[in-house]
């Protein structure tokens, strides 16, 4: 599925991890800037460790530590000063890209917490027009905000590729921002191409 650069979104549950870390595992050949909006660097790191997954080769962009406490950012971890401060994201983003060729974003919907969807959607605009390689965003379809349909609705428009990996049997199609229900596919196996082997049968 990465096999070429591009903007890959991958729709959700809040609380699938496996699924979160299963996609981690699929970049593994790649240089990994995960930008931690639901969690702490240190929580990411530590969901990254249980589920096998070694993050010392990894970069992060931390957007929440800062709220409990000063931070330091050093080669491989920038903190932003909150998840509102989307320029300041985009700055740390461009620095980034000059180690990282993959950037992976968990969870997207969380910005609709701190900011509104037009000031999110041109924030994603930005971050593809840079060119920074694989861009990967995480969307919770039930996240707690009247405006998450119509969100997802116009972010999976720009996407090169669009995954629904919630267990309502349902792929996407290679047209950008259109997902069919396919009755015949049930999670985890058939997912148009997008198979997590990590994931036990359910």
């Amino acid at each position: 599925m990465f096999e070429k650069n591009g903007l890959f979104v991958f729709l959700m549950k809040s609380d699938e991890q496996l699924k979160k870390t299963g996609i981690i595992k699929k970049l593994r050949n790649h240089r990994i800037c995960y930008v931690c909006l639901s969690d702490t660097v240190s929580s990411a790191i530590q969901a990254l460790k249980n589920n096998s997954i070694d993050a010392k080769g990894m970069c992060f962009i931390d957007t929440l530590s800062s709220h409990y406490s000063s931070q330091e950012s050093t080669d491989r971890c920038v903190y932003i000063s909150s998840p509102s401060a989307m320029d300041e994201m985009s700055g740390a983003i461009l620095k980034m890209m000059k180690k990282c060729d993959a950037f992976v974003f968990d969870d997207i919907s969380c910005l609709l917490r701190y900011n509104d969807p037009a000031s999110i959607l041109r924030f994603t605009n930005s971050v593809k027009m840079g060119n920074p390689g694989k861009i990967i965003y995480m969307i919770s379809t039930d996240a707690v905000s009247e405006a998450i349909d119509e969100f997802i609705d116009d972010l999976v428009m720009f996407a090169d590729e669009t995954k629904d990996l919630t267990a309502m049997g349902e792929r996407s199609t290679p047209e950008a921002g259109k997902i069919v229900p396919d009755p015949g596919t049930t999670w985890p196996y058939g997912m148009s191409g997008f198979d997590i082997p990590e994931l036990p049968p359910g």
